[in-house]
């Protein structure tokens, strides 16, 4: 980008240059010229050499605009799949623990309810299964991190 707003630029001050050259020649010089040549027509490839390199300058500037909007995008995108997901880390581990607790809980209460009440040795191996699962997901998790960070 920008390569391309110097050489732009370069091609106006020798556009300018070659305007400064034409003026500063004499009156008479001019004057005589004039009959023979076409102004517009002698700067004509230079005007449309710029024309073109300022429309170039745009549509890199209007891709770069879309890369960062996309990247941008995607970063929420990223951050609301973290806040859904909840926190991250131990933080996240800690509440997928008090979530498996409550809802053990809450199984122990129906269950009582129903009368139909587990032996103690049951409900330890649930739970036990349950911590156990937890914690295989988040040594695979940390595993991952791990790779990711080394990579």
């Amino acid at each position: 980008m920008k390569e391309a707003v110097a050489t732009l630029y370069a091609e106006v001050f020798l556009l300018l240059s070659d305007l400064m050259d034409y003026l500063t020649k004499k009156r008479l010089q001019r004057l005589l010229g004039s009959f023979n040549e076409d102004l517009c027509k002698k700067y004509e490839d230079q005007i449309s050499n710029i024309n073109n390199k300022a429309k170039r300058i745009q549509r890199l500037a209007e891709q770069s605009s879309r890369v960062e909007l996309r990247a941008v995008r995607l970063e929420l995108e990223n951050m609301k799949r973290n806040m859904i997901a909840g926190q991250e880390g131990e933080a996240r581990l800690r509440a997928e623990l008090i979530a498996s607790a409550n809802r053990i809980e809450a199984e122990q209460r129906e269950a009582m309810r129903r009368r139909d009440v587990p032996t103690q040795r049951q409900l330890m191996d649930h739970l036990a299964g349950t911590l156990n699962q937890m914690l295989e997901r988040r040594s695979a998790s940390s595993c991952n991190q791990c790779a990711r960070s080394n990579a």
